[in-house]
């Protein structure tokens, strides 16, 4: 059996050209030392709501860290109540409306919950479930022209309107989805027209 000594090893590895190349490398000492691009990166690898609360528990960078991925996520925009009336909050922990990309509004939401924060909101993804708001409503959510992306239109009464308005208010739209609407072909055309990014059009069970 051969028998080598550590401390040789330990005299011989300053000198061996691979520890030379390597020796620039810095190691990071902890997780606390990573760069928040990282932690994000991190972050949103977790796919349960649950898993992103404890992580904003931990310390505050963790909470800077986690609250958009949080906001962001579609389950987070189901619309209740509480949703909305911490939005509505004059002082908050965080920015939530900037924060929020996608607005998910049905039956329950009305127009004196939207109107007092949605100027600040910058969405990127709209979705309209048998929607009760009126016409200034949801014009007052389409702040930015060029932010909204995907509309998802299912179940209204007010289609022609909300399409007009659309069609209006968001030049680079790329995506629209209407099922159960009745939509006419003049609105249609306008949309068209005027949302000349549109690439995705789909149509269900629509007259």
């Amino acid at each position: 059996m051969t028998m080598v000594h550590t401390k040789a090893i330990t005299r011989v590895t300053p000198y061996c050209p691979l520890a030379i190349q390597h020796q620039d490398i810095q190691a990071i000492d902890g997780i606390e030392h990573l760069p928040n691009e990282i932690l994000v990166m991190i972050f949103s690898l977790l796919c349960q709501r649950s898993d992103l609360l404890c992580v904003m528990l931990v310390c505050k960078r963790w909470a800077n860290n986690t609250v958009s991925l949080l906001w962001r996520c579609r389950a987070a925009h189901a619309n209740n109540r509480l949703v909305w009336e911490t939005l509505a909050k004059s002082r908050q922990f965080f920015e939530y409306c900037s924060i929020v990309k996608h607005v998910r509004v049905n039956s329950n939401v009305t127009d004196d919950q939207v109107l007092p924060h949605a100027i600040k909101f910058d969405i990127t993804n709209l979705t309209l479930d048998d929607c009760r708001l009126s016409e200034t409503g949801l014009a007052a959510l389409l702040q930015n022209p060029t932010s909204l992306r995907t509309f998802d239109l299912g179940g209204d009464n007010n289609t022609e309107m909300y399409i007009r308005t659309i069609a209006y208010r968001c030049i680079a739209l790329q995506s629209l989805n209407i099922r159960h609407c009745e939509a006419s072909l003049q609105s249609l055309s306008t949309l068209t027209k005027s949302c000349k990014y549109l690439k995705h059009a789909w149509f269900f069970e629509c007259s």
